[in-house]
């Protein structure tokens, strides 16, 4: 109908509230005329979802999910993308609101269908295991966020080395294999494991120069600021100094905006300059800490 085709020219020229409002009306045509179990009402309601999640309308796309699940769920197209894309997008929304459990239970579910569809070399495989990484990481549950996270990876690169995208652009698969190995050196440096730690550094090290400076200077910021806390840990100041040093040298000559980061670094870097006695120094990397918060709060 003209209304599904003119909600998609909409979505691609970026107005998703007029996207939004044809697909509503494509949506209730369908469903009068065919029922929500077909194809094509779980296809547009799978769209509706996430707009509605992309412009903050939160419940409309929990109810859009769940509207995928009660009509698909026991019926012969239960093993569908829509439904694994419903489940992981309802996971994603418990997620940010606190509900963990529910959440991966949600993302579970979301796995097992996309794996019996299309196995592991494909993006909805790789989103999956990169949002239970996530969960795992707020349950505290170092261990299973370092496997989920390496099962990403391992997926990743193994199709990057065979040529292969599973993103859209060989940029995306890098920048998602590097910063995949600083998330697990960090949990690894959260474990006290820094052998592990630094070994992923490393690694992480290798897939960053495969990519030009500006392409990836956010993650150059964050590799050498996770860096410099695994030196702290080995009690190597001055390794980490110069850590800090290069990061805070990315952030100001690319713009970065990463305040938790930013403020994290700017902190330690001037603890760090404190022990030595560069008193001066310390105090001025205190005080752009404390601008880069209070800029963050809106104060």
């Amino acid at each position: 109908d003209k209304y599904f085709f003119e909600g998609l020219e909409h979505s691609a020229a970026g107005n998703l509230t007029k996207a939004k409002e044809c697909l509503e009306k494509s949506y209730a045509i369908v469903v009068k005329a065919r029922g929500e179990a077909d194809p094509k009402a779980s296809v547009i309601c799978s769209q509706l979802a996430a707009f509605n999640k992309l412009m903050g309308n939160i419940p409309e796309s929990i109810e859009y999910c769940q509207k995928i699940i009660k009509a698909l769920v026991g019926t012969e197209r239960e093993i569908s993308y829509e439904l694994s894309i419903a489940y992981q997008m309802l996971g994603e929304t418990y997620m940010e609101q606190g509900k963990l459990r529910e959440s991966l239970e949600m993302t579970k579910k979301a796995l097992d269908i996309t794996y019996e569809i299309a196995g592991e070399d494909n993006q909805q495989t790789v989103l999956i295991y990169n949002q239970m990484g996530k969960l795992y990481d707020q349950l505290g549950d170092l261990k299973k966020a370092i496997k989920a996270k390496e099962f990403m990876l391992e997926i990743l690169v193994r199709n990057y080395k065979a040529n292969k995208n599973i993103l859209n652009t060989p940029q995306e698969d890098l920048r998602a294999i590097a910063h995949t190995y600083i998330q697990i050196a960090d949990n690894y440096l959260a474990g006290a494991e820094y052998k592990s730690s630094k070994e992923n550094f490393l690694r992480a090290e290798t897939y960053l120069k495969k990519l030009k400076l500006e392409e990836c200077a956010d993650l150059w910021a964050i590799f050498y600021t996770k860096s410099g806390f695994l030196d702290e840990s080995l009690e190597l100041p001055d390794d980490a100094l110069a850590n800090y040093e290069k990061a805070i040298k990315l952030y100001k000559e690319h713009n970065i905006s990463n305040p938790t980061e930013a403020y994290a670094l700017y902190t330690r870097l001037g603890n760090l300059l404190y022990a030595k006695e560069e008193y001066q120094s310390a105090l001025n990397y205190f005080l752009e800490g404390i601008l880069i918060s209070r800029n963050t709060r809106g104060e």
